[in-house]
């Protein structure tokens, strides 16, 4: 049910009482209130990381175990607890992203995909940050090999398929939000990227 006021009457039929049979009660009242937008824990805003490596972000909802908890990255891509997550804690979600090769600034944004305010499942968006992506130093170990499809999630859920798209490690899914950009990328698995109510959902290709 959305948030907002909700009222309610109990009614009964006596033709006995009444004339018109129908016989009604008081009317009551409830109100749901929103649930605030998913929020960031970590790593922290303008944190650092080297270029290649694996990066765990960590996200806070106040529902527990909420599956619709997502990262919206500025390209457009998007990981999603279900599927994409690594893990849970009560209310927080954990995402594994290898980043890319290049240094620059990755930005991205919390969401919530909330099905309970509309059938279209309305994005609720939290804060956008910002992660420096930089070259490893001199003094470190030597760069990773850069990514290609064939470097996929170590482990997907059951019914997952693992796939490297825009140079994130990733595990997909029939049903899931996609970018029409990357619409070849998603082909190379079996999948297409299609317009459904407004948005791009994968469907299994055939």
């Amino acid at each position: 049910m959305a948030p907002r006021d909700h009222y309610w009457q109990v009614s009964h039929i006596d033709c006995a009482a009444t004339p018109s049979c129908d016989v009604v009660g008081p009317v009551g009242s409830f109100v749901i209130t929103p649930v605030p937008p998913p929020q960031p824990v970590s790593p922290a805003d303008n944190a650092t990381v080297t270029t290649g490596s694996d990066v765990t972000f960590t996200v806070y909802s106040a529902i527990p175990g909420d599956l619709g908890t997502r990262i919206i990255f500025a390209d457009g891509e998007q990981i999603t607890a279900y599927g994409y997550g690594i893990g849970g804690d009560a209310n927080d979600s954990y995402f594994r992203v290898q980043v890319g090769t290049q240094p620059g600034l990755l930005t991205r944004t919390v969401a919530r995909a909330d099905c309970r305010l509309s059938s279209s499942c309305p994005l609720v968006t939290g804060p956008t940050q910002t992660l420096a992506v930089v070259a490893p130093s001199v003094e470190s170990s030597p760069p990773p090999v850069p990514s290609t499809p064939s470097q996929t999630p170590s482990a997907c859920h059951r019914g997952f398929t693992p796939a490297s798209v825009a140079g994130h490690q990733v595990c997909l899914h029939p049903g899931e939000f996609c970018s029409r950009a990357r619409a070849k990328q998603y082909r190379r698995y079996g999948y297409e990227c299609t317009r459904e109510g407004g948005r791009y959902r994968l469907r299994r290709r055939g």
